[in-house]
């Protein structure tokens, strides 16, 4: 296979897991938002069961994302798609650099008589180490969810969970921010393909409301709620309002 066609697999993948913890947050919101009702007509305790599994999807996927490189296999990580991505550069060159350009401008970064790729994938890492390292001033978002994932998921049994630290949507939309931001840049520099409008809407978002809409079709059969289309655009102003 060639560093490209692996980069391109590895951006797939980094697409892919963006829809997987989108398709889960807004199925959470959705259960949330319509918990009085729910437990009105005693189907609490399954759609409270579906938030728990939801909820352990969620972290999983966002701590694979983030967590480091591991030996002995490979994982599709960020951490893995930058170093990919350094190994492509060394031979191919993006057929679209503007997108790297703009980024940089936008960061106030300089790429005058320098490599823009190697600029660039420099200042995502950064502020990837900056999501996974452990701090006390709002940094290492990341680091949390790869803590909830090994105590909480993998070993529940290990740990008391009141001692685990909680997290709110706005952390995960700000984690889901940054790797659309590396899949949307990636994808229009090399690929021609467009992950997102100029504004920053992604697209898949669309693609993984649509759990949401079908299971609020199925309150709305079973008598749960009055009126999908309204529990739906409820659920898409709090989600929005995260960003």
């Amino acid at each position: 296979m060639s560093d490209l066609k692996e980069l391109q697999e590895r951006l797939s993948e980094l697409a892919i897991g963006t829809y997987k913890v989108d398709r889960a947050k807004f199925l959470e919101v959705l259960i949330g938002t319509n918990a009085g009702t729910i437990n009105e007509k005693t189907y609490g305790q399954f759609f409270g069961d579906i938030q728990d599994i939801l909820w352990s999807y969620r972290v999983l996927m966002i701590a694979r994302l983030f967590e480091g490189k591991q030996k002995g296999y490979s994982k599709h990580t960020l951490k893995e798609f930058f170093e990919c991505w350094r190994k492509v550069n060394t031979s191919t060159k993006p057929d679209n650099i503007t997108p790297l350009i703009e980024y940089c401008s936008l960061k106030n970064i300089s790429v005058e008589n320098a490599d823009v790729v190697e600029v660039t994938i420099d200042a995502l890492e950064s502020s990837y180490n900056q999501h996974v390292s452990k701090s006390e001033d709002g940094g290492g978002l990341a680091e949390k969810f790869i803590f909830l994932r090994n105590k909480e998921v993998a070993h529940n049994e290990m740990i008391d969970s009141k001692n685990l630290p909680t997290h709110k949507f706005e952390e995960v939309t700000v984690l889901m921010a940054f790797v659309k931001l590396v899949v949307s840049l990636v994808g229009m520099a090399y690929f021609r393909t467009y992950y997102s409008d100029q504004s920053g809407n992604f697209f898949m978002e669309n693609d993984a409301f649509r759990s949401s809409i079908c299971l609020s079709r199925l309150l709305e059969a079973a008598s749960v709620i009055d009126d999908y289309k309204l529990a739906i655009r409820r659920v898409k102003s709090i989600t929005s309002s995260d960003n």
